[in-house]
């Protein structure tokens, strides 16, 4: 990174990815890291990623698509299997933040809508990262796998009061004044993507897969699990990582 140019290193598995970016935290601190970890589950797998491993790669992506690059002390830290696996452009994940603020007006039903759009999953009790409840004037969310979850206190369309929460015990922590959501998911359920989807699954398996659970389920705005392994319906393209950052230099492994 002496250069001004971001590194793409390429770790072996997992347990090396976490040893280089400790390791660089340690003895580099001015460098800004980036870890993508691999998906935890097989391609086409009726399982979704766990959500530790989906929130840092949101986390990181983010953190990628918005801030300028260009003369930085980047690595972006990847595994064999994460460098290989096709991610959305970087488009996708620029200004699509909501910032919440104490004192200010919100309608709930367009925050709600955030919610849908941008891969939140709705639930009585919010306990794990990608989740969100309504209940009342109180919005419960859990948009950031390093820190506790959010409780929202509306009076009205004014946000009255926003705190964390312990997700074990459901009890309230400290007050923050705003705080900012991004995406939870490589994909959103809008009106658009759902139609790329429904298109391009009949494309490719006819029209009789209209019946399917799957698309059923998208087609009425509802996430099944998996559904990241259909990212390439949702969008209209993926690309690899180094899309995003054409200019890096690329360090592989050597056996």
């Amino acid at each position: 990174s002496a250069i001004g140019k971001p590194i793409i290193h390429i770790c072996r598995d997992d347990v090396e990815l976490k040893r280089e970016s400790l390791g660089l935290s340690i003895f580099a601190p001015d460098i800004e890291i980036c870890c993508l970890p691999a998906w935890d589950c097989l391609p086409y797998d009726r399982l979704s990623p766990h959500g530790d491993i989906t929130g840092e790669r949101i986390l990181n992506l983010t953190k990628l698509a918005s801030h300028d690059i260009q003369n930085k002390k980047l690595v972006i830290l990847l595994t064999i299997n994460s460098f290989l696996q096709k991610i959305p452009p970087k488009s996708f994940f620029k200004n699509v933040s909501l910032k919440l603020k104490k004192g200010n007006n919100y309608k709930l039903s367009e925050v709600a809508s955030f919610f849908k759009d941008f891969g939140f999953n709705r639930t009585n009790t919010v306990r794990e990262y990608g989740e969100f409840a309504i209940r009342g004037d109180i919005v419960d969310i859990f948009s950031d796998p390093l820190r506790n979850p959010y409780r929202v206190d509306f009076f009205g369309e004014e946000i009255e009061k926003i705190r964390h929460f312990d997700q074990s015990s459901q009890l309230g922590l400290s007050e923050v004044e705003q705080l900012t959501l991004n995406p939870v998911a490589e994909y959103r359920l809008s009106e658009e993507c759902v139609t790329n989807f429904r298109k391009n699954y009949i494309k490719l398996f006819g029209a009789d897969a209209a019946r399917d659970q799957i698309y059923e389920e998208v087609t009425a705005g509802r996430t099944p699990v998996g559904i990241e392994h259909w990212l390439s319906l949702l969008h209209p393209k993926l690309v690899p990582i180094t899309d995003w950052v054409s200019d890096a230099s690329l360090i592989i492994p050597q056996d």
